[in-house]
This record gives C-alpha cells, sequence and structure tokens, in this order.
C-alpha cells in the first residue's frame, strides 16, 4: 500500500465484499471487493459498515479493516473521511445507501449491480450523485476485462466484419446476471431498443 492510497469505506460484509474469496486460493484472481483493493496497492481498507457484528468482526480480521460500524450514520457521525464508498449491500439498500454515502462526501461511490431494483429509483440515484459531483461507477467488471475491450476495437475496425446478428443467454434474472448482459452488449454494440417482449419465465426470484 503506498502512502497516498485511496481510503475505502465498505457497506456491507457479505459475498460480494469478500465471501466469495473465502473459498480461493490466495493468488488467485479477486472475485470480491476487498481483495481487489488489497491487492491493487492504491487503496486502503479504512472502514466497513456491516449490522451483523459477527459478520462484521470476522470480515475485519480477514481483510485487516481497522474500523467497523453498525450502521451508516454511525459512520456518519464519527470523524472519519473516505475517498471511495463501496456498497455491497443488498439491491434493496442500494438507493439509501447511496444518499447515505453522499453525506460522507466521497470522491467516487462503487456500486454493485443493479443501482436499484426499480429505474426511477435508479434514475434518482444517478442525479444525487452528479448534483453532487461525486463520481458512480457501477460495478459491471466484465467490461473492464482486456479481451473485452479488445473485442470491441475489434469490431469497431471491421475486423470481424458486419455484425448480422447477435444472441445472448443469462440466468438469475434480468436485475442480476442478466444485468451484466445488457451491459456488455452497450459496451460492445451502442445503443438498444426494445422491439418486442416475449413471454416472461419464471426465475424463481419474486422480483
Amino acid at each position: 500500500m503506498v502512502a497516498s492510497a485511496y481510503k475505502v469505506l465498505i457497506i456491507g460484509c457479505g459475498n460480494m465484499a469478500g465471501g466469495y474469496d473465502l473459498l480461493q486460493s490466495e493468488d488467485a484472481l479477486p472475485l470480491g471487493h476487498a481483495k481487489a483493493f488489497s491487492k491493487h496497492g492504491g487503496f486502503a481498507l479504512a472502514a466497513c459498515v456491516e449490522p451483523d457484528a459477527t459478520k462484521r468482526a470476522a470480515f475485519q480480521q480477514r481483510w485487516h479493516v481497522p474500523v467497523g460500524f453498525a450502521s451508516l450514520q454511525d459512520a456518519g457521525v464519527a470523524v472519519c473521511q473516505f475517498d471511495l464508498v463501496s456498497i455491497c449491500s443488498p439491491t434493496s439498500a442500494h438507493a439509501e445507501d447511496i444518499q447515505s454515502a453522499l453525506a460522507l462526501k466521497p470522491k467516487l461511490i462503487f456500486c454493485e449491480k443493479p443501482v436499484t431494483s426499480k429505474l426511477d429509483a435508479s434514475q434518482r440515484a444517478v442525479q444525487a450523485c452528479a448534483d453532487q459531483q461525486v463520481l458512480l461507477a457501477v460495478n459491471y467488471s466484465r467490461r473492464w476485462s482486456p479481451q473485452v475491450a479488445q473485442l470491441k476495437a475489434e469490431l469497431a475496425d471491421g475486423h470481424w466484419g458486419a455484425v448480422r446478428s447477435v444472441s445472448a443467454v443469462y440466468n438469475k434474472g434480468i436485475l442480476n446476471n442478466g444485468s451484466h448482459m445488457l451491459d456488455l452488449l452497450l459496451c460492445l454494440f451502442g445503443p438498444l431498443r426494445i422491439a418486442s417482449v416475449g413471454q416472461a419465465v419464471d426465475d424463481f426470484f419474486s422480483d
């Protein structure tokens, strides 16, 4: 870690925050936020927020996080400044967490996908960040893959010829894994327009 490392507050200490990496070897590529920030070297895990005290303590111990809070309100009351707020809480909490994070005046809010489960709530969150000049990034990590960037450049250069059709398959709901698919389509092929909608398929998620 460098002396000028960006201070990170992680909200939510579940699988995306670091749980998935507990099942992997130390030298495996990061699957969650804590390991990615730790491995990068330009970030310092300064604090975390998690209402479950047991989960919070385990997360702090595993990822060497010096300060833990039960709520974002507690973090706001404490005399702490964060450059980056990383939101790994459940989707249902994202809208409120983004608003609370803005009160901490970070440079960047890095949010797990989807931003929220509702279009209007997501638009309000995006606008609130813009109004306060806080950058908002959503963790559609696949579009930052070097291989995806190379494919995008090759498509733009006509290396593979003209695109005639695209077929994509996803699971676990349109808001979850499906949103990665939509982001990749936007990244690789540009704006999308809904031409028709077929019958819904029950994916066993209530939303």
